[in-house]
């Protein structure tokens, strides 16, 4: 094949693969939310399949002007077609590459003990260990309380992903677990009477250069102190900055095992953790396959300790991953909790929200994302909303729903609001924190507090 027929081919190959390159990561899980909500990345799309376009004009006109003897392509046509043919091929490569991080093998992770759905006889939420190794390998976990080793699970054969199910556990007590003969860990299981104290951090952001490391370390240090009697732990997404990337979970995972190893954890996703093939990722590190699934799925499911009931919600972008399923999972939920009992949504997407606009979308109170699932949650009378995704600190009320936007553990802090939502009631860009909740009985209440731990803003809520 002479080398202008490999081009002609070459050229036509390449921008076909860089097209469809851009309309399979449209099809992948967060594609579509990104170009919807990201006018800079919508604007990119666009450009770059005009170029794919233009490439395939340039391609052809060369062809046919080759085919007619009168008419010979000039020598910058031809070095045109050349270098768009080289270009297309390298972008569409590198990008398959980039964004399915094939070269970058699962690193290890530390332990964590992560909370999933049901519960155990005794009430207490299922609990499970979990960690990641590079390569598959047969570990054994024992557990047991102060007096007595309760349990020992040797696996039936070699993994990477190890999920050990805890069972025997009773509700308000220590108990330790060990992974082979490495570091004993311990745990309190949360009392069942209505009195909780947990934590809420939401957009750490690992991997992002701007994200402020030291400060993340000095809040999961405060968090995973046994002095601090934090029960729980809830992460509301974007733990790491790219999804699609390894290294970024290991760093995340990493720095949050000083707190979740500890503390029983959920890690919500957001629209950073689940970008392209980084849902996979997601459900492999924060739900993987052998944690009980009874209800929901690994992306959405319930939480319950006694009469305090949380409500997992995947609502990433906007409102594209609120599916009729997951729609018609949360009416059932709702429905099953009394009134008097606490009834607590966590998800990463806000609702009503004070904000600005950037990049063409207005992140602020969201049309999509109140219409979807708000009048729900003033039906059966949700308490409290937590979410992130907007990089600020707010408490809003609309309808006796309480709004807490808690984005502010880590990343790039957002700019001053343009757009103050009418349900706003407080709001601050000043620093990086995470949220401490307490409940009692039929009141819960919760601080902003910074990595220093000193108490930015307080407020208590009242269970309807």
């Amino acid at each position: 094949m002479s080398v202008r027929r490999w081009f002609f081919w070459g050229g036509l190959f390449a921008a076909v693969l860089a097209l469809g390159l851009m309309i399979f990561s449209l099809t992948m899980h967060g594609g579509w939310g990104l170009v919807l909500v990201n006018g800079i990345a919508r604007i990119a799309f666009i450009i770059v399949a005009l170029l794919m376009v233009f490439g395939v004009y340039l391609v052809l006109l060369e062809n046919r002007r080759f085919a007619r003897s009168s008419a010979l392509p000039t020598p910058f046509l031809s070095a045109s077609v050349r270098i768009f043919t080289c270009i297309a091929l390298m972008f569409s490569i590198g990008g398959f590459f980039y964004i399915g991080d094939y070269l970058d093998d699962l690193p290890d992770t530390a332990p964590q003990l992560l909370m999933a759905e049901g519960n155990l006889p005794g009430g207490v939420p299922n609990m499970v260990v979990t960690f990641h190794t590079k390569l598959p390998t047969t570990n054994n976990l024992r557990w047991g309380d102060d007096s007595a080793l309760l349990g020992t699970t040797t696996e039936a054969a070699p993994t990477q992903t190890h999920a050990f199910v805890l069972d025997g556990l009773q509700p308000e007590k220590v108990y330790w677990y060990r992974v082979n003969y490495g570091t004993v860990y311990s745990f309190r299981t949360p009392s069942l009477d209505s009195a909780l104290k947990f934590a809420v951090v939401s957009d750490a952001h690992f991997g992002k250069k701007s994200s402020p490391v030291d400060q993340m370390n000095s809040m999961l240090g405060n968090i995973g102190d046994a002095h601090n009697n934090y029960g729980m732990l809830f992460s509301l997404g974007d733990l790491v900055d790219l999804g699609f990337r390894n290294e970024d979970w290991r760093e995340g995972l990493q720095a949050f095992a000083q707190a979740s190893a500890t503390i029983p954890s959920v890690f919500v996703i957001g629209n950073h953790d689940g970008l392209f093939t980084g849902v996979n990722k997601y459900k492999n590190y924060d739900y993987p396959a052998g944690m009980p699934v009874t209800s929901g799925t690994q992306l959405w499911h319930r939480i319950d300790s006694g009469k305090i009931h949380f409500l997992i919600l995947d609502v990433e972008w906007s409102a594209e991953t609120i599916t009729s399923a997951q729609k018609t999972w949360l009416t059932t939920q709702l429905q099953s909790i009394p009134r008097e009992d606490w009834t607590i949504v966590m998800s990463h997407g806000f609702y009503y929200s004070s904000g600005y606009v950037t990049a063409g979308w207005q992140w602020y109170d969201n049309p999509a994302t109140i219409n979807s699932l708000t009048p729900l949650f003033e039906q059966y009378g949700v308490d409290m909303v937590f979410s992130g995704h907007n990089h600020q600190m707010e408490v809003l009320e609309k309808n006796k729903v309480t709004y807490v936007i808690c984005g502010t553990f880590g990343g790039s802090i957002d700019p001053e609001r343009t757009y103050l939502s009418p349900a706003t009631k407080w709001y601050s860009v000043a620093e990086h924190a995470f949220v401490s909740v307490e409940i009692q009985g039929d009141t819960a209440s919760l601080a902003f507090q910074n990595a220093e731990g000193n108490v930015l803003y307080s407020f208590t809520v009242k269970n309807k």
